[in-house]
């Protein structure tokens, strides 16, 4: 059986001869490796015990009707500890739904679910070696909230923490187009915006999403990517996974402009003189 070495895990102890009267007298007794603890009477074939803080590691669990002699039937328990240590990313919408990967420190317990704030826990899945894979649940309010993995051996010691942010919103686009082949530096004004690695401009599809720089809250800086001709959504991402900013502003792909010559190709340095630029997609 495993149960948290941080302690406070009701175990139920199953066997035989476990005495009521032993209870009411204060005599029934769990030994939990070299920790004793009074035992709570369920029947004559189980009663109950509650975990004490301990290092990570196996114990044998003994128990006495009379305070003095105890079973040595040699069950055991396996006491595990883990401890988050990173959240990435680190960041995601009021609206939930983020796919977070957990790493923690320790031996994963079987099933576990993560729980971010003070909502109720989701289910985790594996995300390889010593990670766990979470769904963000939604919350009301922005700011930090710690993440804690817990089972159903009860909760988990907590070290991570996410944060929520408002959806990004997205006022104005500088310059509003440029050539289908990208490179083109656009200033992205706004609202919402923090500093992160993860801060991504996305135009339209998720193929088109590219590294956005942050200048301040209200401005970022992004370098548009090859695309089709049309006017693309700007959309915009804090955790680089869920885009926001859909707010009917559009940066406009066109034919990448060409020139074949000039005429006249002779010109007075004195300034002032016409000239005719020849070529294509003007």
């Amino acid at each position: 059986s495993v149960v948290l070495a941080e302690g406070g895990t009701p175990v139920t102890v199953h066997g035989s001869g476990f005495s009521l009267a032993s209870e009411s007298l204060g005599y029934l007794l769990c030994r939990i490796g070299t920790t004793v603890r009074r035992a709570r009477w369920a029947s004559s074939s189980a009663l109950v015990c509650n975990s004490t803080r301990t290092q990570a590691g196996e114990a044998r669990i003994e128990v006495s009707n009379n305070a003095r002699e105890y079973t040595s039937d040699a069950a055991r328990l396996q006491f595990v500890s883990v401890r988050v240590l990173d959240v990435q990313p680190w960041s995601g919408p009021q609206r939930g739904s983020t796919v977070v990967s957990v790493r923690g420190r320790g031996v994963l317990p079987g099933v576990l679910r993560c729980a971010f704030g003070e909502s109720d826990p989701s289910t985790a899945w594996s995300g390889g070696a010593s990670r766990l894979r979470c769904e963000s649940s939604a919350s009301a309010v922005t700011g930090w909230v710690g993440v804690q993995l817990s089972s159903f051996h009860g909760a988990l010691s907590s070290g991570g923490s996410f944060y929520y942010h408002a959806d990004l919103r997205v006022s104005s686009v500088a310059p509003p187009l440029g050539p289908e082949r990208g490179g083109t530096r656009v200033s992205v004004l706004g609202s919402g915006f923090k500093d992160a690695y993860t801060l991504r401009c996305r135009f339209d599809n998720s193929s088109s999403a590219v590294l956005a720089r942050y200048i301040d809250e209200s401005q970022l800086e992004c370098v548009t990517p090859l695309h089709s001709l049309g006017a693309k959504p700007v959309l915009l991402s804090m955790n680089a996974q869920q885009y926001s900013g859909d707010d009917g502003v559009s940066f406009t792909y066109q034919a990448a402009a060409t020139v074949s010559h000039v005429s006249p190709s002779v010109v007075l340095a004195e300034g002032g003189t016409p000239v005719t630029v020849h070529g294509s997609g003007f």
